[in-house]
């Protein structure tokens, strides 16, 4: 469900900019093709709950906040 939601939010932004001259139908395509990709996957939802159980709360310049710099190469790469 949240999938849903945030790529409506997104889609609906991305309509309003391409109205402005911004997009064109090759970056729309591209946009709902990988939206569409996204919500077949959880990837995401694991990512963001492996940084939050794993590294926790990030203020800039904490320890937290170089462990999730680690995290995020480790994971990352």
């Amino acid at each position: 469900m949240q999938y849903l939601v945030a790529s409506s939010i997104l889609l609906c932004g991305l309509s309003l900019a391409r109205a402005d001259g911004l997009y064109s139908d090759e970056d729309m395509s591209f946009v709902k093709s990988a939206m569409a990709v996204a919500q077949e996957s959880d990837l995401a939802l694991q990512l963001v709950t492996s940084l939050t159980t794993e590294v926790g709360p990030r203020p800039a310049g904490s320890a937290a906040d170089k462990a999730a710099i680690q995290w995020a190469k480790y994971k990352l790469s």
